[in-house]
């Protein structure tokens, strides 16, 4: 900051804009995670957890 209360220019160049020749469809995407209740250790370990995932599978 050289000037208080002033705009500066900015210092890089213009953004990159990304070469992509594919549209982007418009179904929605999966979930990457199915079950999140056993995502970690300590959910696994868990009885309320668990019972939450088995309440998760039955839907």
């Amino acid at each position: 900051m050289v000037h208080i209360d002033e705009r500066e220019p900015v210092a890089f160049g213009p953004p990159l804009k990304p070469e992509c020749k594919e549209t982007v469809g418009t179904s929605p995407f999966k979930p990457v995670v199915e079950n999140f209740y056993t995502t970690n250790s300590i959910t696994r370990a868990s009885k309320i957890m668990a019972q939450c995932s088995a309440l998760l599978l039955k839907k």
